[in-house]
């Protein structure tokens, strides 16, 4: 089996990842506060009290976003 890779894309509008696929995706992790309250609403109970666990506020950020951005 031929592995394709391709340079970083846009994502397409409806994600599907076929068997023997594997896709990477990457996001900034800075971003606004507006957008950091809106990616923490989508987080379950269990990763919000991961983010609060966290010293770091930055990183609990970081943690939130990534986290934030993989559901979306």
């Amino acid at each position: 089996m031929a592995m394709q890779i391709s340079c970083w894309q846009a994502p397409p509008r409806r994600l599907s990842i076929e068997s023997g696929e594997l896709h990477l995706w990457r996001f900034p992790l800075k971003v606004s506060s507006p957008t950091l309250l809106e990616l923490k609403s989508t987080l379950s109970p269990d990763e919000r009290s991961r983010a609060e666990r966290l010293l770091v506020p930055q990183k609990a950020a970081d943690f939130s976003v990534a986290r934030g951005r993989m559901r979306q």
